[in-house]
This record gives structure tokens, C-alpha cells and sequence, in this order.
């Protein structure tokens, strides 16, 4: 019996086995190869069309296909193109621009083209253009007036032409560092259609122009007349010069300025100006009060209600720190640490397209790795904008500190479009590995998530290209080490190969913009002798005979799938709903069709939640709670005591957001408060006290300077007992920190009033960054010096750099090793590395009169001649590879203002020949 149950199961076996053959050698998916001369400089796939556009390397060669890249046709312009550039707000257009003054501008997607000419050299930007957002024939052109088209000479001015008629016409617009229209981005939608913001110079805009006098003008009719902006719009007083760059982004107006203009150089530190409106300009705050160096911070990809900056934090190590904003763009709150940069800028992280909240990032494991000793990088993902973040997920892998699947991302990004998703509804891909860190790339291998990142399985052994077709439902890859096939797969499990003519090294993968199609093109590099570029076009047109088809009940072959999961596999909500698809059932046998319709989220609303929240106009976060700025505690303060009174909470719901109050948090209704309660520090001419109880005496204490309008009365202080107390509203209440700690001292950062450290007699420092409202801890790297020298010294930019000054071999004070140590870190702590020894006095310098360089650092450095100790003043830019003596024999120095003052000892010659 067993026997026959065997042979049964044996028979049914090979039958499914040689129906799953017999379906696969039913289908034989199209293949057309194609020579082309060079590798692609650029590659335009038209929206919702067949059509591409092909830009050669080398010759400038432009080609075209109408057939989904099965056959090309050379266009034939004047002189070769050196850039195409495909109109981002319409599928119809883009722009042939040439080496000389030539170009061509198509509006039926390459079909046929029209020569336009700017009588100048166009503008060093990478794309010369601006666009409008809403009006596809409104243009603006960068170009360069020069003295005889000299681009080399000093003379050279910025110019900017306008079209409104995609170049029938154009006209000159204003001399200009940079121009942009209002509305340069879809969900900027304040200003007028003709709305133009401009990066001026109103007394001289050539290239060497000094940054100082740089303005941001607005002009609503083509610069006929301007405005200059204003971070006060009633006080001209406020007038924002020193402008260094400026750009819309989602719903939101950004503009960096220098901080000082008068001698900004490049690197040196801006600030971040915001608006929604063009009209109400406002300086950005950092949580943790973080300076930003100009090409040392990066905007990412935002959503509509939060503005997502990465900033540069670890120079040496390319490391950043990620901050999301309100939905002001007014106030950032630190996300996630030690991201992974590169020196261009590029930030590795990218959002999911088409579901909101989710991000994929890349950290660094061992930001405070030695010279040398290659970073650890591992992979986070965010269900809720950045909130929260987690290691990725596999069957093999739980995605912790032990062990998760890390993915390579933006800064080793091997194709083109985007890196993890496509509009495919939360079907995901990346080559990676599973372990303590990410490795080369050549030995990853693909690895696809069907729950928008929630759970990942290995789809192929091998790094590849990879793209999605039929709205997902259908994957083609191609191996970086199999140059002779290509493969697809219908479930994301098994896998058909598909040969190929040449062997091709595969350069870039791609399909249709909105991933509906079941057309792919691949472009390589043919392995013969001749090294020639072949396009091949993939046509898997009637893989299934069957159309899906859909049922409301989830009966047929969609099922209702939700975009967002938290940790625990259940739908996640975030601004208030959880956003759903109709998704093709993974086992289903048919088609999804719909070419160039991709489907759109559906949502669901969820109940108000805290999170759902944040401060209303005149209130300020302060704890977990929205507390009344200062100006307005005062305007509540003039009540009568034992009153009350009713005033707004203090909350609102993030614009956008939809989350039902009805069985949910309400936190925006009116409240009662009592006189006095807004403002402990306030009253209305009479005296109100609250008293504290303190062991002890007190021995030191310190008051948090509140700026940017921040509503925080800190003060800190220390008792005779060595115990730390924290008071957030002028000594209203009191709280002791580390109960169990002893302090025997406390520093407050002179620069960065939000920063504190207190230090214990084991040199355990517990140091905040948020106003003493929460800690971090690290160990100095040598014991603390006893002969009164201070500990640290603070860099005036940089509030995570610090020297810290210890001593070595001193356990006997009177032993000739005992020796003072200077130390330096530059991520507060968490790395130290050894500066100078026998060292007295060491500062970072800043703020002179002259520009310096970021790393300047003077010394007082001992040293023994003739039998005596002497010291001399010693500076470094590169932390002591290299030092510079300036004075021989000196009892000190002082940095004061602008300037560096030091005391030498020199000879007074006289009757008596005394010393001084």
C-alpha cells in the first residue's frame, strides 16, 4: 500500500513537473537585439508611451524608438548633442542641447524637433533650465555674457532669458546667480503663475561677486519690479542677504544663507531659511541647536507635510544625521544618526514611491572606526516618516543588532530610476546580504519584498539589475555575472532564462516609467573584441492568456492589501489613515493589463493618536508637551490671581492629517487654566514665589541661554554634596539627574547654549544636547587632570568637537612620567584620538578677524633648554601632523574677540639686565 501511495505520488510529481515544462517552452518571450555606437549618456522613456529616447556617449548621437527599444532610428540634428533633457512636468517634451548655440526642442516626443538659439554661451548648471511646474511652454535659461564668448574670463556675467512659448520667443529676464519660478515643484502652490524668485546681486552679479550682497528677489511680472525678502515682511531691517542657494521642495520655499556673509567661504556655516507662502519667511531651528556647513547638509526627498534634511555630522568619516521637520518646515527633529554619505553629497536613502511614510536607509555600525579601518554599514527601514526605524527582515534573519539584511543604496547605485521600488504597489528589490553588515556589492544577491519592505526573501544568487513589469507582477533580472541570458520570474521564486545573441555585460535595466508594461529593455556592453553597445528588447506579452479580474468581496484575483505594517504584521497608520491597494494575489495565473494606468493609494481612517498632533502657533514644544512662547505666557499673565481662564491647548492637528476624533485622542480643544500657570516667571505686578527644599549649599550653578524664541528656562546647578538638579521653568520645579552619581563639575558649551557636561571623579561624562532634558554618556581618555587646568575646550562651529585635557604616569604626582595628555574628539566623545603631549593649554580657534581654517587649534607646549622649562605657543590646521611655532618662550595666551594675544617673556636690556 505504501508502496502505491509512493508511485502515486511520484506520478503527480512529474506531471506537474513536465506541465510546468511544457507551459514554459509554450511561451517564448520576443527578443530584438540592436547595435548601438556608444554607451547611453542619457535615456528618456516617454510616459505612458512606447517611445525612447537615446543619448550616445562620445559623438552626441540622438536615437529613437517607437517600439519599446525593439528597433532605432538616428534623429538627425545640427552639430552633436551634449545633453538631453526631458521636460519633468510633461510626458511630450524635451530638449537637445548642443555644443555651440544651436538646440532643439520637441513636443511630440522626439518625433519631430524645432531649432531654437540663445545668442550666448548656455549657463554653468547641469541642467540650464527652469522649469514651471503647471506651464509646460514657461522657461527659464541660465546662460553666461562673457567678452568675446571668453567663459574663462573675470568679466563673465549670469544672465537669465525667459519663454513663455517653449522658445518660439524669448526674452531677457535679469542678471541673476540663479532663477526659479515659484512654482517649480507640484505641490508648491503659492505666488502667481509668473512668480519668479531670483539669487541677485543688486551691485555687482559676475561670477567673483561677493556673497555678502547676494539678495533673494521676487518679481510677479518678469522683473519689471522686484521685492527683496524679508525674515520680518514689516521690517526692512530683516532683509536676508548673503544668500547662497535657494529651491522649492514639496510645500515648501528653502534658502540657505550664510551665517556670516562677510567672508563666507565655501564650506563655511548657513543657516536654512523656510517659507509655505513666499511671504512669511522663518529661520529653521534644530532640535539639538545643530550648526550646518554650506555642501555639508542634503534635502532629501520630502513628503507634503515634513521637509527631511540629512546633515553632514563626521567630515572625516562621511557620516550624517537625518531630521524630519513640522509641517511648518520650522522645526527639525533628529531621526536617525550616523547615516551613510558620500563626499558628493548623496545620501543613502531613498522613499518608497507611492507609499507614504516609508523609508529605507543605510547607517554607519562604527562611526568612530580608526583611520584606515573600513566602516560597517547596516540597513534601517521606517514605517512612519522616520519616527521609528528597524532592521530588515528575513526568514533567516530577524533583522537586529545580531543579524538583518543590509542593501545597497544611492551612494553605489548600479541602474537607472529608482532603487528599491517602483510603482508597483509595495513590491520591493535590492541586491544585499544578510549579516552584522553590508559587503561588496559583487557578492550580494537579489532579494524581494512583496509587504513594502516588511519581510524579505532571496529571489536570486547573484547581484543584478532588476525591474518590475504588469503593475508587479512579473520581475526581469539580469545577472552581473551571466552575460550570455537574462532571466524573469512571475512569483519572485522560480525563474525562466531567457538567451541571448551577444554576451553583454548588462549596464542598465528599464521598462515603462509607471512599471504597467510587460516590454523590458536591456542595455550592455558586448564581451567580443569590439566592445560594441547592444540594446535588446524583451517582450513577455502573453505570459498569461488569462486577464486578472477583479471582485470588490475579494473573491477574484485581487486581494485588499495595505500599505504599512508596523513590526508586528499589523497595518500601520500615519497622518491619520492607512492607505490600501488592490493587488494582484500572488498564486493568481493572469495578466493585470491597465498599460500606462498605475494604481493609486485608497485609504482608511484611524483614530487620533498623540502622534497625530504638534504645536500650535505661538506655543513651542518643550518635554512632551506644547507649552506658550514667552511672549505669549506674558500676554496670559495679565489675569487676576485665583482666576482663570480659557485659552487654545496648544496643539493641532498636522495639516493633512484625516484621523477621526470622534472615538480617538482629542487634544485641540480649549482649556482651562489658572492665572499664573502659563509663566511661573510672570505676574501681573504682584510677586509669586514657589519654593524648593536643597540639601546642602549650593557650590556652582548655570543658566541655559533660550534663543530662537525657545521657551526653556534652564537652569543647572551643583550642591556641596556633589548632586545635580535641572529646573525647565526658572526654578519652578526641580528634578535631580543620576541620583546615584556623584558630579564634580559641570561645563556648559559657550557656543551651543542647548549642549551640558557634567563630570564625574571617574571621568564617566554624561553630556546633554537638548537643554539637560535627556543624556549621553562617554569615558574621557585619560584621568582627569589635577592641577586646575580646564578639562575641555569647545569649537565654536562644530558642537560635537572637543579637546580634552588629562594626565598620564601621574599616579604618583611627583614621578618624572607624569605628564598632561591633550586629546581630541569629533563626535563628542564616542572616538578619541591623541592631539599633543605635555601640553598646558590648548583651544580650538575661531572667529578672527582673518578667515581661519575650521581645524586651527593653538597650544602652549612644554619643552626643557639649558636646564629649564620653558613653554612655547605652537599652532596646528591638521590636529599636530604638522605644527607651527610662533613665539619661543611665553606664560601664555588668550583668544579674546578677533583676536589671539600672547604673553612672551623677553629680555629688557638695561643698567640692571632684568628679565620680563
Amino acid at each position: 500500500m505504501s508502496y502505491q501511495r509512493r508511485s502515486l505520488l511520484y506520478t503527480v510529481v512529474v506531471l506537474v513537473a513536465l506541465l510546468l515544462i511544457d507551459c514554459a517552452e509554450a511561451f517564448e518571450p520576443k527578443v530584438s537585439e540592436s547595435e548601438l555606437p556608444n554607451a547611453p549618456k542619457n535615456i528618456v522613456y516617454f510616459n505612458d508611451s512606447s517611445i525612447i529616447l537615446y543619448h550616445a556617449d562620445g559623438q552626441g548621437q540622438l536615437f529613437r524608438s517607437e517600439d519599446d527599444g525593439s528597433s532605432w532610428k538616428e534623429v538627425k540634428v545640427d552639430g552633436p548633442v551634449n545633453s538631453l533633457i526631458p521636460h519633468p512636468f510633461d510626458d511630450n517634451r524635451a530638449f537637445a542641447i548642443t555644443t555651440g548655440k544651436k538646440h532643439y526642442t520637441t513636443v511630440d516626443k522626439g518625433k519631430t524637433w524645432k531649432e531654437f538659439e540663445i545668442p550666448h554661451i548656455t549657463g554653468l548648471h547641469v541642467v540650464p533650465f527652469a522649469f514651471h511646474a503647471e506651464e509646460p511652454d514657461y522657461i527659464l535659461l541660465s546662460a553666461m555674457v562673457c567678452p568675446n564668448d571668453d567663459i574663462a574670463s573675470p568679466k563673465c556675467t549670469p544672465k537669465y532669458f525667459y519663454t513663455t512659448d517653449s522658445f518660439q520667443s524669448s526674452k531677457e529676464l535679469v542678471d541673476a546667480h540663479d532663477c526659479q519660478f515659484a512654482r517649480s515643484a507640484k505641490g508648491f502652490e503659492s505666488g502667481e503663475k509668473d512668480t519668479i524668485v531670483c539669487m541677485i546681486n543688486p551691485r555687482d552679479n559676475t561670477l567673483g561677486s561677493v556673497i555678502s550682497e547676494r539678495r533673494l528677489a521676487i518679481s510677479h511680472d518678469f522683473f519689471k519690479s522686484r521685492d527683496y525678502v524679508k525674515l520680518d515682511s514689516d521690517n526692512d531691517e530683516n532683509e536676508i542677504t548673503g544668500v547662497v542657494g535657494f529651491g522649492a521642495i514639496s510645500k515648501f520655499f528653502l534658502c540657505t544663507v550664510a551665517t556670516s556673509s562677510e567672508n563666507h567661504r565655501t564650506g563655511d556655516a548657513v543657516k536654512l531659511i523656510v517659507s509655505k507662502d513666499l511671504e512669511k519667511w522663518e529661520q529653521v531651528r534644530f532640535s539639538d541647536e545643530r550648526s550646518i556647513s554650506e555642501n555639508a547638509y542634503t534635502v532629501l526627498e520630502s513628503s507634503d507635510t515634513s521637509l527631511h534634511v540629512d546633515v553632514l555630522t563626521d567630515p572625516e568619516s562621511s557620516t550624517g544625521t537625518f531630521y524630519t521637520s513640522n509641517s511648518d518646515g520650522t522645526y527639525f527633529i533628529k531621526s536617525l544618526e550616523h547615516t551613510n554619505r558620500n563626499r558628493l553629497g548623496l545620501v543613502d536613502m531613498e522613499k518608497i514611491e507611492g507609499i507614504d511614510g516609508v523609508l529605507i536607509a543605510n547607517v554607519v555600525d562604527n562611526p568612530s572606526a580608526g583611520h584606515g579601518e573600513p566602516r560597517r554599514v547596516r540597513s534601517k527601514i521606517s514605517y512612519d516618516d522616520g519616527r521609528n526605524w528597524n532592521y530588515l527582515h528575513t526568514d533567516f534573519c530577524k533583522g537586529d543588532e545580531g543579524c538583518g539584511l543590509n542593501v545597497h543604496s544611492v551612494v553605489d547605485h548600479r541602474n537607472i530610476g529608482r532603487i528599491f521600488s517602483s510603482p508597483a504597489p509595495g513590491i520591493i528589490a535590492g541586491i544585499g546580504n544578510i549579516g552584522k553588515e553590508l559587503t561588496d556589492y559583487n557578492d550580494g544577491e537579489l532579494y524581494i519584498s512583496r509587504d513594502s519592505g516588511l519581510n524579505w526573501h532571496k529571489a536570486r544568487p547573484h547581484a543584478a539589475l532588476y525591474e518590475f513589469g504588469d503593475h508587479g507582477n512579473v520581475v526581469v533580472a539580469a545577472d552581473e555575472g551571466t552575460p550570455e541570458s537574462i532571466a524573469y520570474s512571475l512569483d519572485g521564486e522560480s525563474w525562466q532564462d531567457v538567451k541571448l545573441k551577444h554576451n553583454l555585460r548588462p549596464k542598465f535595466l528599464f521598462t515603462t516609467p509607471d512599471s504597467t508594461s510587460l516590454k523590458f529593455v536591456l542595455v550592455g556592453q558586448s564581451t567580443d573584441h569590439q566592445r560594441k553597445f547592444v540594446s535588446v528588447a524583451i517582450d513577455l506579452t502573453g505570459v498569461y492568456d488569462k486577464k486578472c479580474e477583479f471582485k470588490s468581496d475579494g473573491s477574484g484575483d485581487f486581494e485588499k492589501w495595505y500599505a504599512r505594517y508596523n513590526p508586528k504584521g499589523e497595518p500601520n497608520c500615519l497622518m491619520g489613515h492607512k492607505q490600501y491597494f488592490w493587488r494582484k494575489k500572488a498564486n493568481a495565473k493572469c495578466y493585470v493589463g491597465d498599460l500606462y494606468h498605475e494604481q493609486h493609494a485608497s485609504q482608511e481612517n484611524c483614530k487620533c493618536v498623540a502622534y497625530d498632533y504638534e504645536c500650535d502657533e505661538r506655543f513651542m514644544r518643550q518635554k512632551d508637551a506644547c507649552v506658550p512662547t514667552p511672549e505669549y505666557a506674558k500676554e496670559l499673565s495679565n489675569c487676576k490671581e485665583g482666576t482663570k481662564y480659557k485659552r487654545p491647548s496648544g496643539y493641532r492637528l498636522i495639516p493633512g492629517n484625516t484621523c477621526d476624533k470622534k472615538d480617538g485622542l482629542v487634544l485641540d480643544a480649549e482649556v482651562e487654566v489658572e492665572c499664573g500657570k502659563d509663566g511661573l516667571y510672570f505676574s501681573n505686578g504682584n510677586i509669586t514665589h514657589q519654593s524648593f527644599e536643597l540639601d546642602g549649599t549650593i557650590r556652582d550653578y548655570f543658566y541655559l541661554k533660550a534663543e530662537n524664541g525657545d521657551s526653556d528656562e534652564t537652569i543647572i546647578l551643583r550642591n556641596n554634596h556633589h548632586q545635580v538638579f535641572v529646573t525647565h521653568d526658572q526654578g519652578g520645579e526641580w528634578e535631580q539627574v543620576f541620583k546615584d552619581e556623584e558630579f564634580i563639575g559641570m561645563y556648559p558649551h559657550p557656543h551651543f547654549p542647548n549642549n551640558v557636561y557634567l563630570i564625574t571623579p571617574q571621568g564617566k561624562i554624561y553630556y546633554s544636547e537638548d537643554r539637560a532634558h535627556s543624556f549621553n554618556s562617554f569615558q574621557v581618555p585619560a584621568s582627569l587632570n589635577t592641577i586646575g587646568m580646564p578639562l575641555f575646550s569647545f569649537h565654536p562651529k562644530h558642537p560635537d568637537w572637543l579637546l580634552y585635557v588629562g594626565e598620564e604616569g601621574c599616579s604618583n604626582p611627583f614621578s618624572p612620567n607624569c605628564k598632561l595628555t591633550t586629546y581630541y574628539t569629533q563626535d563628542n566623545g564616542r572616538k578619541w584620538n591623541k592631539l599633543q603631549e605635555d601640553c598646558k593649554q590648548c583651544r580650538f580657534v575661531g572667529g578672527l578677524k582673518e578667515p581661519t581654517d575650521d581645524n586651527l587649534i593653538f597650544c602652549t607646549k612644554g619643552y626643557v633648554q639649558g636646564g629649564e622649562t620653558k613653554l612655547k605657543l605652537v599652532s596646528s590646521t591638521n590636529f599636530f601632523t604638522e605644527e607651527t611655532t610662533h613665539f619661543d618662550d611665553v606664560i601664555g595666551y588668550a583668544h579674546e574677540q578677533e583676536f589671539v594675544v600672547a604673553a612672551t617673556v623677553g629680555v629688557y636690556k638695561n643698567t640692571e639686565d632684568k628679565k620680563y
